[in-house]
């Protein structure tokens, strides 16, 4: 492990002693809203299969209720409205506290400021989405592939070929870990270049992360060693701080080292 990531993450143990506390409320925050809307969606799914209108089998429920898809979708599209400018806040939030930026809470809020800033933090979001989405659906599809071609054996030969899935599997997901890390980093590279476009922070994202390929592998690393801790959900609350903390001073000395000035804030959120 080199001197780069050593000195971030002393730096993220560092910030994190003063502001733990405030990096569960907003780990909390996003929870909560992704919980809502959840529980808007269990509501509607119990309404229609209480009134007989769906039967309950996924593979069945277009023919059975179109209606209900649609208002799926609108919920899932309600909810993706309401927690894609909440997270980006929270980036916003964390990577200003990191640099020392005396920020306060409203911070969480300013993505709701103008239309152009919810819209703007809307396509950071899905422009980092959209990707790690795309991503992870490849690793599932080389899953099933792999667990179709050895459906047909049994016995010793199926047990041996079990094991060379998960071995391919994970070999699959470590290939395109490093690509879900660059697009992770877009929301922290927009919260430190406001009047870019998307395009813009994507490349901009992209060449930053190419010049620091050490410091990028570093933190996968890192990330990587922390996953079994997570599969325990109550230490995401212990987690997610030092997760979100880490990447966010990586972006900033990614940032800082291209000695690139930061851009006015759109959203007019002022230092105290």
């Amino acid at each position: 492990m080199n001197a780069d990531i050593k000195s971030v993450k002393k730096l993220a143990y560092d910030k994190l002693r003063g502001c733990w506390g405030d990096e569960i409320m907003v780990f909390l925050l996003n929870s909560a809203v992704m919980v809502l809307c959840f529980g808007v969606f269990l509501t509607v799914y119990a309404c229609f299969l209480r009134n007989d209108i769906i039967s309950g089998d996924i593979r069945r429920i277009f023919s059975e209720s179109p209606v209900f898809v649609g208002i799926s979708a609108l919920v899932g599209i309600l909810a993706y409205m309401v927690s894609a400018p909440a997270y980006i806040g929270s980036c916003w939030w964390t990577i200003h506290y990191v640099r020392d930026d005396s920020k306060d809470v409203k911070c969480l809020l300013s993505c709701y400021s103008t239309p152009r800033v919810f819209f703007r933090s809307m396509q950071m979001k899905l422009a980092s989405d959209i990707p790690c989405t795309l991503l992870l659906a490849a690793v599932f599809g080389v899953y099933f592939l792999c667990d179709t071609l050895i459906s047909p054996l049994d016995g010793t030969g199926y047990v041996i070929a079990s094991v060379f899935k998960w071995v391919i599997t994970l070999a699959a997901l470590l290939a395109v870990f490093g690509l879900i890390l660059r697009f992770a980093a877009v929301p922290y590279i927009y919260c430190l270049n406001h009047d870019d476009g998307c395009i813009e922070n994507i490349k901009h994202c992209f060449r930053l992360t190419s010049q620091n390929k050490q410091l990028m592998r570093d933190t996968a690393a890192v990330f990587l060693k922390s996953f079994p801790i997570i599969a325990i959900v109550i230490s995401c609350i212990f987690i997610f701080p030092y997760c979100c903390t880490l990447f966010a001073a990586v972006c900033l000395k990614m940032s800082e080292a291209e000695n690139i000035p930061e851009k006015a804030d759109e959203n007019d959120v002022k230092d105290d």
